[in-house]
């Protein structure tokens, strides 16, 4: 008892003390009580201390606030208002109660990481518990060396559209790719996509990890599409299907580009994709299937070559129109060569045969009907 009521007077007694040095020896000595049993304070008793804390803290030198946030950085019971003030602080003071500190919940990790420069988004790539919202902000909001950081980082949650951002990145960012193959959370279609891309040590990479899935349900997709672009039963000859809809809805809005395929492949949306290919192939859309069905991939290659696709597009739908497909990672890597040896004479050359033997199908047809 006698020593809590001397302590108490001393520290009444630092209060009282204006040089600097005398505040730090208060700031150590108060820091000090706290963390000798933080946990049996209560919310505004702890509450009390970061103000204290935080006040003389802030009163001092930058050096203080150092010492002070590593001592705090990974005590569960810390004062969370005082830890949050911390972490948005020089990175010098920030990166211990950042990387460390239990207090720190999802929601104030991505303030911080909205709101503060690359050093802090790097710290908390260290973190161990990062979700999939806190991933996706950081791939959003950071730069090479944070993205590299939050996928180096095993424990880290990263969901599908965020790892489909980091893919797209990797093309043109060579960090981030060996990085990207390492993680065993990477879906085996994305780490394929990258076979369009990478250097040949990481190509080989992912020829040793991949285990390619014998297609079943080949015919149920082939059926599902001959479905869905199917006229529906009682739709007039001269109605549209739900996917030819929405090509046409997205075509109005100016939204149907490359890109735009590339999603609706990733989705899986076949019947969707070979409608939108059709329309920027200009090709009638029993033509487009048949080059989007084709196993060799060699139809696709000639429409995505004709439309000035890139190799990394060209790559992407051809490994996603098929996703059960028995295409090896040996066969994409030959179908990606053969599209770069695909001259665009070439493949202009046959789509204009493909689109002579369309619209004589069609007079043939017609001719038919009137018959």
């Amino acid at each position: 008892m006698n020593n809590s009521r001397n302590k108490l007077e001393s520290l009444v007694q630092l209060a009282h003390e204006t040089s600097s040095e005398r505040r730090r020896e208060l700031l150590r000595e108060i820091t000090d009580v706290f963390l000798d049993n933080p946990s049996s304070y209560n919310n505004t008793e702890s509450q009390y201390f970061g103000e204290i804390m935080g006040k003389v803290a802030y009163d001092l030198e930058r050096q203080v606030r150092e010492e002070l946030a590593r001592k705090l950085a990974a005590e569960a019971a810390a004062p969370p208002d005082l830890i949050k003030r911390l972490a948005g602080d020089e990175i010098e003071v920030a990166r211990p109660v950042i990387t460390q500190s239990p207090v720190l919940k999802e929601s104030d990790l991505i303030e911080i990481a909205e709101r503060q420069g690359q050093e802090h988004l790097f710290a908390i790539t260290k973190r161990s518990d990062i979700g999939e919202r806190l991933s996706d902000v950081l791939v959003d909001k950071g730069d090479d060396r944070v993205v590299e950081g939050l996928v180096r980082n095993e424990s880290a949650q990263i969901a599908r559209n965020t790892m489909e951002k980091v893919v797209a990145r990797a093309e043109s960012s060579a960090v981030l790719q060996e990085p990207l193959v390492d993680r065993p959370d990477l879906p085996a279609d994305l780490m394929k996509d990258m076979l369009a891309f990478v250097t040949e040590d990481i190509k080989t990479k992912i020829l040793e990890q991949t285990n390619m899935v014998n297609a079943e349900k080949l015919d149920e997709l082939l059926d599902d599409v001959g479905t869905k672009l199917g006229r529906q039963p009682g739709m007039r000859q001269t109605g549209k299907s739900k996917p030819e809809a929405l090509i046409q809805e997205l075509l109005g809005k100016g939204e149907l580009n490359e890109g735009k395929l590339v999603e609706l492949a990733r989705q899986r949306q076949v019947p969707e994709l070979i409608c939108g290919l059709a329309k920027l192939a200009e090709l009638d859309i029993p033509t487009t299937r048949r080059a989007i069905m084709d196993r060799t991939g060699e139809g696709l290659a000639i429409v995505c070559k004709s439309c000035g696709f890139s190799q990394t597009t060209f790559s992407t739908l051809v490994n996603h129109v098929w996703p059960d497909s028995e295409r090896s990672i040996e066969q994409s890597c030959t179908l990606i060569a053969l599209y770069n040896q695909v001259t665009m004479e070439t493949a202009q050359r046959v789509m204009r045969f493909w689109r002579v033997r369309q619209s004589t199908d069609g007079e043939a047809q017609s001719g038919t009907a009137a018959g």
